[in-house]
Order: structure tokens, then sequence, then C-alpha cells
């Protein structure tokens, strides 16, 4: 799923979809469905402020074809932004991600 996202002055065209995970291990080393269940459950509530620039710079990323994309990239990335930016854009991030669950899981008849 595609989807435009204002994060501070910038207006970023994120994709997420089932490349997203294996994309997020990649680069940052850990589980994205894990960090995902965890921040909805509220038992990493301190993690959000990292879990939604990642989850954007994965998505800008698939969006841009750019798979080969590193942790230093996200960095340099991230700079451009400012510190509440990305908070400020998480109910649309979770949005866009909670939709591509819906669209995926939902069982079609045969």
């Amino acid at each position: 799923m595609r989807r435009d996202i204002k994060v501070g002055t910038k207006t970023l065209t994120l994709e997420i979809n089932a490349l997203t995970p294996i994309l997020y291990r990649k680069v940052f080393k850990t589980d994205f469905i894990r960090e995902m269940q965890a921040i909805r459950s509220g038992k990493n509530s301190e993690g959000l402020a990292e879990f939604f620039p990642k989850v954007a710079f994965i998505g800008f990323s698939q969006n841009e074809y750019n798979y080969k994309m590193t942790e230093e990239d996200f960095y340099k990335w991230l700079s451009d932004f400012g510190s509440l930016d990305f908070m400020n854009a998480a109910p649309d991030i979770l949005s866009l991600i909670v939709n591509q669950e819906e669209s995926t899981s939902k069982q079609k008849n045969l």
C-alpha cells in the first residue's frame, strides 16, 4: 500500500507491503513484527521515537525502489527532519501499516 504522508514540512510517499519486514530486519537487525506488537501492547512506548522514523525510512526507500540502504543511510536521511516530526506523523504511519495488514490478511473466497 502506498500513501503520501506529511512529515514536518515534507510530504513523503511511503510504500508498506510484504517486503517491509524483510528490509526492516536487513537494515536495523531487529524484527519489525515483534517491535510492532510491543508498541501495540504498550510494552515499548519508549521505542516509539525510533520505530516510526525507521518504518518511514523503509517505506520511503521501498517507494524509491532502493533496496540497498544501510543504517548509515537512515541516519543521513533522518537528519533532514525535526525532532518531533515523526511523532506528529505517527498516526498516519500507523494507519498505513494497519491498512496494509488488513488488506493482506483478509481471507479470500476461492
